[in-house]
């Protein structure tokens, strides 16, 4: 009962941030979002139950420890695009590479 009560917390927390004006329309953000919610949303339905019948209290740990994974992971082709950009357009704010926006000179 009380990993529900955190989850649950969780969840609410998170949803309060995501739907903050300056997060929900941020043009990065929408373009993430869409096909991030797709996978995500599938692999959360896929493996919530697996892990719950596998770890049973340890579930949510499990899912952290994956989500943690997949971050990192990200975090690695967030790298090669952004240098990527940088070697094909030179631009980079922050790390982040923008995409499809003319240089002006």
């Amino acid at each position: 009962m009380p990993t529900n009560i955190v989850i649950v917390g969780v969840l609410i927390a998170v949803a309060l941030v995501l739907v903050l004006p300056r997060v929900a329309a941020s043009r990065g953000w929408r373009a993430t979002m869409t096909p991030l919610a797709s996978i995500i949303g599938s692999g959360f339905l896929v493996l919530g139950p697996i892990l719950d019948d596998t770890y049973v209290v340890l579930a949510p740990a499990a899912m952290l420890v994956l989500c943690g994974g997949a971050y990192a992971f990200g975090g690695a082709i967030r790298i090669n695009i952004a240098a990527r950009a940088v070697a094909c357009w030179g631009l980079v704010v922050l790390g982040l590479a923008i995409v499809g926006r003319a240089v002006e000179t």
